[in-house]
C-alpha cells in the first residue's frame, strides 16, 4: 500500500447555490457553506480544531484502526503525512475548502501557517487507545516551506 492510498485531498469547488448531491462551497457576502458530507453510514465524532499562528506542531500521532477527515475552514496548515509501513512521506500546503481523509497506519502532523481552523469527523467515536504517538517533524525548521 502506498501514501497516496492512505492520504486524499480535495479541494470542494465554489459553487453557485444550491448545492447538488456531490457537495460544494458556496461563499458569498453573507458567508460560507459548506457541504462536507451528505448521506453514508454517519459519523459519530466531530471536533473543532483551531491553530494559532505559532509554529508548533499538532498531531505526531496515527491512529490503527480510526479513518479520520477534515474540512479546513479558514487559513493554510502545512501537512506532512508518513506511510507507517513503507515510510514514504509527503508535505502539502493545505489551504480553505480542502477536504483530507487520512487511513489508519498513517501518521500525521501539522503546522499552521497562519490562524486556522477546521472540523474534524470520524465514523467512530474518539479512543486513546488507538491513537499512537509518531514523531513525523517536531519543529518547524525541519519542513521545506516555499518563499511566497
Amino acid at each position: 500500500m502506498t501514501l497516496s492510498s492512505k492520504v486524499s485531498i480535495q479541494r470542494l469547488n465554489t459553487k453557485e447555490p444550491p448545492l447538488g448531491e456531490d457537495g460544494g462551497r458556496i461563499v458569498s457576502n453573507a458567508g460560507e457553506i459548506a457541504q462536507i458530507v451528505s448521506g453514508g453510514t454517519g459519523f459519530r465524532y466531530l471536533a473543532y480544531i483551531d491553530f494559532t499562528e505559532s509554529k508548533f506542531p499538532r498531531g505526531n500521532h496515527y491512529h490503527r484502526n480510526k479513518e479520520e477527515h477534515m474540512y479546513l475552514i479558514r487559513g493554510g496548515l502545512i501537512a506532512v503525512y508518513e506511510d507507517i509501513d513503507s515510510k514514504e512521506r509527503k508535505q502539502v500546503t493545505l489551504t480553505e475548502g480542502d477536504l483530507v481523509s487520512i487511513k489508519p497506519m498513517c501518521a500525521h502532523v501539522y503546522f499552521p501557517i497562519e490562524y486556522t481552523q477546521i472540523v474534524e469527523f470520524a465514523a467512530d467515536p474518539f479512543d486513546s487507545k488507538d491513537t499512537e504517538k509518531y514523531i513525523v517533524a517536531s519543529d518547524f525548521t525541519e519542513l521545506q516551506v516555499e518563499s511566497p
